[in-house]
C-alpha cells in the first residue's frame, strides 16, 4: 500500500520503531491504533493519519475437510474460542476511539483527509491487502473476498 502511494519502504520490528524514528532511520510508521502509547511511540510520533486502515481483527478460519474431521469436543472448544475473538473484535471501535483519545491527549495531531484523498487511501490499502492474499492463492483469494466483503 504505502509503495503504491509513493513510499519507500524499511521494514522494521515493532521492539526497534521507537529508536528508529528517535534516529531519524524512519519517518514514520503503519500501524494499528492500539499500542502507540504501550509502546512509547507516542515520544516520537507527530501526526496520526485518518482514516484508518487495517483492524485488529482476528479471525479464525477453518478448512472444512478439517473441520469435519474433529470431535465434537475439540468443534465446541474452536467455537468457543471463536466466541471469544467475536467479542474481543467487537470492543475494538470502543478501544479505537478510546486509543485516539488518549494519542491526541498525548499530543498526537490528526492529519484527516478529504474525500477524494480519503478515498484513494481506503482503496490503495484494501487493495494491497488484497494482492498479498493473492499471490499466496489467487482463486482462494477471489473466494474469500467474495465471502468477505460487500
Amino acid at each position: 500500500m504505502f509503495t503504491q502511494l509513493g513510499a519507500n519502504l524499511v521494514r522494521t520490528a515493532p521492539g526497534e520503531v521507537y529508536s528508529a524514528l528517535e534516529r531519524g532511520a524512519i519517518d514514520g510508521y503503519g500501524w494499528p491504533s492500539q499500542g502507540v502509547l504501550d509502546l512509547g511511540w507516542d515520544e516520537q510520533t507527530k501526526y496520526r493519519v485518518d482514516p484508518s486502515f487495517y483492524n485488529v481483527d482476528v479471525n479464525l478460519l477453518v478448512n472444512l475437510d478439517t473441520w469435519n474431521g474433529l470431535t465434537d469436543e475439540q468443534r465446541a472448544k474452536l467455537e468457543e474460542g471463536a466466541a471469544w475473538m467475536e467479542e474481543l473484535n467487537h470492543d475494538n471501535a470502543a478501544r479505537n476511539k478510546a486509543e485516539y483519545a488518549a494519542q491526541a491527549e498525548a499530543g498526537i495531531e490528526t492529519i484527516t483527509f478529504g474525500e477524494a484523498d480519503a478515498e484513494t487511501w481506503t482503496n490503495a490499502a484494501r487493495d494491497a491487502g488484497w494482492a498479498a492474499v493473492a499471490e499466496v492463492d489467487a482463486d482462494l483469494a477471489q473466494e474469500m473476498r467474495a465471502c468477505m466483503t460487500k
